[in-house]
């Protein structure tokens, strides 16, 4: 879904009409072979030196950011497959979104 859609396409569809959220099948991913579904993102933002389409990232702030084919965005609120819906700063708490190898963050990438 990442790497076929904008940042700008994926922000201004989440965020505009509920007709794009209920017709558009891009609003979720899969994250650890589960469902994830994105219900709100923020700071769109274009650049092409942000990381492959799909990757996570946490910012500074602590905020859940995931690359797309032309920058990233930032996740507001998601939910889990089997999971109730929760801000990304909840998710982040409770689910480890990389690995750590030789002291270097390994962020895990949207599928």
């Amino acid at each position: 879904f990442f790497k076929q859609k904008t940042a700008y396409e994926i922000s201004a569809c989440l965020v505009g009409s509920e007709m794009c959220i209920r017709d558009s099948p891009g609003t979720y991913s899969f994250i650890d072979g589960k469902k994830i579904k994105i219900h709100k993102v923020s700071n769109y933002e274009q650049s092409s030196i942000f990381n492959e389409p799909g990757q996570l990232n946490v910012g500074s702030n602590n905020d859940l950011r995931v690359s797309t084919s032309d920058g990233r965005i930032t996740i507001n609120e998601l939910q889990l497959e089997g999971k109730k819906r929760m801000k990304a700063e909840d998710f982040i708490l409770g689910h480890k979104v990389y690995t750590s190898i030789n002291n270097e963050r390994i962020y895990k990438k949207l599928s």
